[in-house]
């Protein structure tokens, strides 16, 4: 063997070597490539896999415009009354003593969809000593005749019209809150309360509604 062999094979070695780690460097950057490439399909997916639920969800209430008009809604046995969108379609039920209007909303029976109505303490044997009573109490005991499971929260205020409320939601059998009950009290009527339920409603849509419910006053 000359003396130019042992570096020959020494230079060849390293070239070998270096070939090597260059293939082994250039299999890691792709695989890294890989994976960073399927986290971002995944990111995407969930990103547009949320705003279609969304959608969907949102399609599941009523919503009004902000140029949407607003009509005046009267009672036809008691003297309230509320303002809501002219695109929303009401029902005054037939031969109620509670004098409801309902939600006539998709395929929806509007019996299963009721808006508003005036509960007469003094029609009811059961709930009559609410009368004389803290409104707040028949708020809280107001679930147990629905077969609710029981208070989630319970709010009061004041609308723009003077009136004394209960904002209220109740756990149903599956432990969820999917409704918003409001409860009205009526200046020298302790017999009455009117009682709104948001239902279908967007959330914005029942906040102004329940904010221009007022009573006509006796003369």
């Amino acid at each position: 063997m000359s003396p130019m062999e042992p570096q020959y094979v020494s230079y060849i070695r390293a070239v070998l070597i270096g070939v090597v780690i260059t293939v082994l460097l250039t299999v890691l950057v792709l695989l890294h490539y890989r994976t960073i490439s399927a986290k971002q399909v995944k990111l995407i997916d969930t990103s547009l896999s949320d705003q279609t639920s969304q959608s969907a969800g949102g399609s599941n209430q009523f919503t009004a415009a902000q140029d949407t008009p607003w009509r005046i809604v009267k009672g036809n046995i008691y003297p309230y009354s509320f303002y809501a969108p002219t695109t929303l379609a009401l029902t005054a039920l037939p031969n109620n003593t509670y004098d409801i209007y309902a939600i006539s909303w998709k395929n929806m029976p509007p019996d299963q969809n009721v808006l508003v109505g005036v509960d007469n303490l003094k029609n009811d044997a059961s709930r009559s000593h609410f009368i004389s009573e803290p409104k707040i109490n028949y708020v809280r005991e107001w679930y147990k005749q629905f077969g609710l499971k029981g208070v989630a929260s319970l709010d009061t205020f004041t609308n723009s019209n003077g009136l004394k409320g209960y904002k209220a939601k109740y756990f149903d059998s599956t432990g969820a809150t999917p409704n918003t009950d409001v409860f009205f009290e009526i200046p020298d009527h302790p017999e009455y309360i009117i009682h709104l339920a948001s239902g279908v409603l967007s959330p914005d849509v029942f906040n102004k509604l329940i904010d221009s419910v007022s009573w006509q006053k006796e003369k």
